[in-house]
């Protein structure tokens, strides 16, 4: 798997990740 496609999977995980916290902020 090239370095690029894994940078963009790990940043995109990141962003979800960033996403949920807002979520779970706001249901709390």
């Amino acid at each position: 798997m090239p370095d690029t496609v894994e940078q963009a999977l790990a940043i995109f995980d990141f962003y979800l990740a960033q996403q949920n916290q807002v979520t779970d902020n706001r249901i709390r």
